[in-house]
């Protein structure tokens, strides 16, 4: 027997988590579309928009805090963004990502968590693979495990970064971090 669809908000008879419309996640967004916009335009995520997001989120969160539970405290915050930055430090020791989009993870887990922004970061590692398997297949370049496989040696063994190699395949990474975002704004967390 088919499952029938009970409300609006069931597609595809998969049931999408309750959107909250928080002041965080509205910030978020409106900064993933300024970054992703300047991403895919100039090829960077601007620092003023990075670092005055995160130093607004440490004076809203911290407020917000103070107001609800009446402590002043910086760690939530703080380790939303450490962990946010540690997420993305492997693919930018690889090459794969620029620095912007590191700084903008750190913002992204400083608005929302350490455990929301590792959701995130999964959703926008699998939103990035098949982004990057959509340009390898229809540009036809080659992306081979010898070039994965050297630039772990490079990195691992001179502890430099490797060099571009002009025949991979670059996007902006942005828009999966956007992507992963909604995935998580809509479908809830994995972890």
């Amino acid at each position: 027997m088919r499952p029938r669809v009970s409300s609006s908000k069931d597609i595809l008879f998969l049931r999408i988590k309750e959107v909250k419309l928080l002041p965080e996640t509205l910030i978020v967004g409106f900064t993933l579309i300024i970054a992703i916009t300047f991403d895919c335009i100039k090829g960077i995520i601007p620092n003023w928009l990075t670092i005055s997001s995160i130093l607004l989120a440490i004076g809203y969160r911290v407020l917000a805090q103070y107001y609800e539970e009446g402590i002043l405290c910086v760690q939530p915050v703080l380790s939303g963004a450490i962990i946010g930055g540690c997420t993305m430090i492997l693919p930018f020791l690889l090459g794969g990502i620029g620095g912007g989009d590191v700084k903008l993870m750190m913002a992204i887990g400083a608005w929302l968590g350490p455990l929301e922004v590792v959701n995130v970061a999964i959703y926008s590692f699998i939103c990035g693979a098949l982004i990057a398997l959509f340009f390898i297949i229809f540009r036809k370049a080659g992306l081979h495990l010898k070039n994965v496989w050297y630039d772990f040696l490079t990195l691992f063994l001179t502890h430099t970064r490797p060099p571009i190699n002009q025949s991979r395949v670059y996007f902006p990474f942005s828009v999966a971090i956007g992507a992963g975002f909604l995935i998580y704004l809509f479908k809830g967390g994995v972890l």
